[in-house]
């Protein structure tokens, strides 16, 4: 049950301030794993405990609210980095497509690598309108619907059932805290001596032995706990199959390339690698990670229609009645509907007056933007939250049916709709609405859970984008320290587009043959596909280090079972994670601007 807004007052300044801190510095992280391996982690849990710590004294009741005002902010930024790194990297690498100056600077600007305020607040503005706009119509979905989503007792929402189960538990007391704070400390500890080792001449972050090797292979190896966490985060299969395709990649394949002149010979690890992946790797990584899902689903299909199997056995409410639903309830309140109103004009007021679509008309760019907006965002809506309910988990692959490919066929060949016409509504609508069912735990009302979300997004929008910046200048995209795989990935695919022609970017026999391997993997064998398309893209740094975290992971669940990794090492994990990778992001930008590191 949801405590109504007239039971409870307990947003209290103390956990919005905690909220807020950790929302900004989890969205640094989240953002800097994002635009370098596509990964992103919930460190809800964690905000729990630093809330135990801090939150002792004091009525129970009202530590249970404070900890979910401060669990719910911190997991809920609004963040554009990655979208603003995307078009950085487009701007590079895309020179003779139309990308407005309201929507990233100036090619004269970015070769420049200039941060001047004028040329950079018209596009951060205007992300951030849609951001906020299309991330306030994702509440409208999920407050018009919360009751026929809520009321399905199959959606459980794992990942903020966790942190409301553990806020529980705290009262009664525990070590969980304790465990996490410790690892924070040691991760942050161990990371700042090997950063600052840097100033005296010692390099202690990462080890290149290529030199050391024979002709093709490489080797080079990051010396990071955070990554070591990560690795025992996402499970020994995935850190293992990592592991295992790193060193067939760098030890088999990248040889026998250099040996056939596929690619030119270089001791420069980073160069042989850039070669590498640009002329060998990316085609079959992309058939895995784009084909490969898609051929995995219907192999999954397939497999349970021969077995007899239903997937579904209950009634569930359907798209059309959910529909319904909305707008029954949108109609009948009054201020809400004006509110939805209000938005929808802001929205197709600047897609008229900017045309994304260009050179088209106007009102196609209108049109797409409204069908985006009441149809396909509300089915990914659901989609998500559906997904994230029952699993935990969501993911964007309907995103590319849904918009991507509507936007390719009405003949469009660019990319600034891809990006313009963007939107947050369906990932905010499912967020809020896994709020929503834990709200009752935490003893908050609705207008809590809506606040505790709202807080944090001018400050974490301004910070990550700030941080994007700072490390595109001082740091570099596609080096060992930013390898930015997310973004050729997605350059990959938005070059695609645009260009309206596969040619000169994938190669299409070996995209069809890494999917099929990888569903053939996926399916027959304990290897994750996604795992081997990570070791086969990712630099040579890391796939050791996962290795290493997915060892640990396999070991322990061995020694102390599988319980022993919910009931402890998440926690001890989260910390190493967070504090490692907090210092990290830091200490490169600090190095770089003070000694020119």
């Amino acid at each position: 049950m949801h405590v109504t807004d007239s039971e409870c007052k307990t947003f209290t300044a103390r956990a919005a301030l905690l909220g807020v801190l950790l929302s900004v510095i989890y969205s640094c992280v989240n953002m800097y794993l994002n635009i370098n391996f596509g990964w992103g982690f919930n460190f809800g849990t964690l905000t729990i405990l630093f809330a135990y710590l801090l939150f002792r004294k004091g009525d129970s009741s009202r530590k249970l609210s404070e900890m979910g005002v401060a669990m719910i902010a911190s997991v809920s930024g609004l963040t554009m980095g990655f979208t603003m790194s995307l078009l950085i990297y487009l701007r590079e690498n895309l020179q003779d497509q139309w990308i407005p100056e309201w929507l990233i600077p100036s090619h004269t600007c970015i070769a420049a690598k200039s941060l001047a305020f004028s040329e950079w607040m018209v596009p951060i503005a205007f992300l951030l309108v849609i951001a906020v706009a299309t991330s306030l119509l994702g509440f409208l979905f999920a407050l018009m619907t919360r009751e026929a989503f809520l009321s399905d007792e199959r959606l459980i929402f794992p990942s903020n059932l966790a942190p409301a189960t553990l806020a529980e538990s705290t009262l009664k007391g525990g070590k969980t805290a304790g465990i996490a704070g410790l690892f924070v400390l040691a991760g942050a500890a161990v990371t700042f001596l090997q950063y600052g080792l840097k100033v005296f001449g010692v390099e202690a972050t990462e080890v290149d032995l290529t030199r050391f090797f024979p002709q093709g292979f490489i080797f080079a190896v990051t010396l990071s706990l955070g990554f070591v966490a990560i690795g025992y985060i996402i499970s020994a299969r995935v850190s293992l199959s990592i592991l295992g395709a790193g060193l067939v990649t760098y030890s088999v394949l990248a040889p026998i390339s250099i040996s056939q002149g596929l690619l030119p010979y270089s001791r420069d690890t980073m160069e042989t690698y850039n070669a590498f992946m640009m002329r060998v790797a990316i085609s079959p990584v992309l058939g895995m990670l784009i084909l490969g899902g898609i051929t995995l689903s219907i192999f999954s299909l397939l497999r349970g229609w021969l077995k007899g199997k239903r997937t579904e056995t209950t009634h569930r409410v359907g798209y059309i009645e959910l529909y319904r639903v909305f707008f029954s309830n949108l109609v009948s309140d009054r201020r809400v509907m004006l509110v939805f109103l209000g938005l929808l004009g802001l929205l197709f007021s600047l897609t008229y007056a900017l045309n994304p679509f260009h050179p088209f008309p106007p009102h196609i760019s209108v049109l797409f933007f409204a069908y985006m907006l009441l149809i396909g965002n509300f089915l990914e809506f659901i989609i998500i939250a559906r997904m994230q309910g029952e699993a935990g988990m969501g993911t964007g692959a309907a995103g590319t049916m849904l918009y991507d490919v509507p936007k390719f066929l009405t003949g469009y060949r660019g990319v600034t709709a891809y990006f313009a016409l963007n939107s947050n509504a369906q990932w905010t609508g499912s967020s809020l609405m896994g709020h929503l069912k834990t709200a009752g735990k935490y003893r908050l009302s609705i207008k809590d859970v809506i606040k505790s979300m709202l807080i944090t997004w001018i400050p974490t929008y301004v910070a990550t984008m700030a941080l994007v910046l700072v490390l595109w200048k001082y740091v570099g995209f596609f080096t060992p320290a930013m390898p930015s795989i997310s973004l050729l990935q997605a350059g990959v695919l938005y070059k695609m587009l645009a260009t309206g022609t596969a040619k000169g970017v994938i190669d299409p026999v070996s995209f069809i043959l890494g999917a099929l391997i990888g569903t053939i993997l996926e399916a027959a064998t304990p290897v994750s596909m996604f795992g081997v398309a990570l070791g086969m893209i990712l630099p040579p740094h890391y796939f050791l280090i996962f290795g290493i975290g997915g060892a640990l992971r396999l070991y322990l669940d061995k020694k102390h079972g599988s319980k022993f990794f919910w009931e402890k090492g998440i926690y001890a994990a989260s910390g190493l994670l967070a504090g490692s990778m907090i210092v990290q992001v830091f200490m490169m930008i600090i190095l770089k601007l003070v000694w020119q590191i």
